[in-house]
């Protein structure tokens, strides 16, 4: 019986709780007997309440039903449920004849074939291989297929197209990990299709990461390290040596030796 929470308690809000429990024991009584009593001894019974306990809570309750205790939203789930069974009784009916007449013309081939094997467009039926044999198994476990006859005619062919499979280097594996997501219901090409994307994704190249070796920086020190206030102090000075005149001879140089007594304003004046 389908239960529709979000229409059940939109219409139940106002319910006390024994009134809920009411409701619910009549339609399910209803769902599986296909209709209620009138008489309000039958009723109370069936919710297991008193006389008492069932006459007040019957005005709440009685405004789901009809006059003669008719429900008009379970009449129509239950008809619904009657036209599935039917189509589900006429579904089997027409499988187990699609699977006669397969097995008979699988016996008229095979005794065909002991004389003068024809071939189709994929071969003789006596070509199946060990491999192809495989794949089709995987694929009917996979879908919890425990007889040829569970086998819906939607994929009748599957054996012979797992020729196809095989040559196209499809697995067991694959066949049954793909075949069991989908589940069954599916028709035979939607199944080869999920199975042809998946063997392309493992077929897929795998992705190339460049890996680039670290550039290494060598530092070399010579001697201490020298503090800010002397390192300023020697730049200062291989500044200054480049603005040195030329060579000075020896007659100079004996002159600015001569001075070196002189006062600093004296020194200033030989420039």
């Amino acid at each position: 019986m389908p239960l529709y929470i979000a229409d059940y308690l939109k219409d139940t809000r106002r319910l006390t709780p024994a009134e809920h429990g009411a409701y619910l024991l009549l339609i399910m009584e209803y769902w599986t007997a296909g209709g209620l009593p009138t008489d309000d001894t039958e009723l109370a019974r069936i919710i297991g309440m008193s006389a008492a306990e069932w006459k007040k809570a019957k005005p709440k309750v009685k405004v789901f039903f009809t006059a003669d205790w008719r429900h008009g939203r379970i009449d129509k789930e239950l008809a619904k449920s009657a036209e599935l069974s039917s189509k589900r009784a006429a579904a089997a009916k027409q499988k187990g004849s699609n699977s006669s007449a397969i097995a008979q013309q699988l016996d008229t081939h095979a005794g065909a074939t002991s004389q003068s094997p024809p071939l189709d467009r994929i071969g003789s039926a006596g070509a199946f291989t060990e491999g192809s044999k495989a794949l089709v198994d995987a694929l009917w476990k996979a879908l919890g297929f425990a007889s040829p006859l569970d086998i819906p005619p939607e994929l009748s062919g599957a054996d012979w197209r797992a020729r196809e499979w095989e040559r196209a280097g499809w697995t067991v594996d694959l066949v049954a990990t793909e075949a069991r997501k989908i589940g069954p219901g599916k028709p035979l090409t939607y199944y080869e299709k999920v199975f042809a994307t998946s063997f392309a994704k493992r077929q897929a190249p795998l992705p190339v990461v460049e890996v680039k070796e670290a550039e290494k920086l060598t530092v070399t020190s010579h001697g201490k390290p020298r503090n800010a206030v002397v390192q300023a102090a020697d730049n200062l000075a291989r500044q200054l040596a480049g603005f040195d005149g030329p060579q000075r001879g020896a007659g100079e140089v004996d002159e600015l030796r001569g001075t070196a007594g002189e006062a600093p304003g004296r020194l200033l004046s030989h420039g």
